[in-house]
């Protein structure tokens, strides 16, 4: 849930006693600032400002880094 209330999906979500981990995979299609609307965008932002504000620790990646450099990805 977002701090409104709003249920939202996370593309992935480990969760344990001790932490929470968020991770997001981000197409360029829909997710893009420069190919989205400002409210989808300003959505995007509130989606993961909610994670933050719920004590998960949130990673975001683009697809295209998932599929070339899968050896950068790292969250710790």
């Amino acid at each position: 849930m977002d701090i409104y209330g709003r249920h939202r999906y996370i593309d992935f979500a480990l969760e344990s006693p001790e932490s929470k981990i968020a991770i997001e995979i981000d197409g360029e299609t829909y997710h893009n600032p420069s190919k989205v609307s400002e409210n989808k965008y300003a959505d995007d932002l509130l989606k993961q400002n909610s994670l933050i504000y719920d004590n998960w620790k949130v990673y975001r990646w683009i697809y295209s880094q998932l599929e070339k450099q899968p050896e950068k990805l790292k969250t710790s």
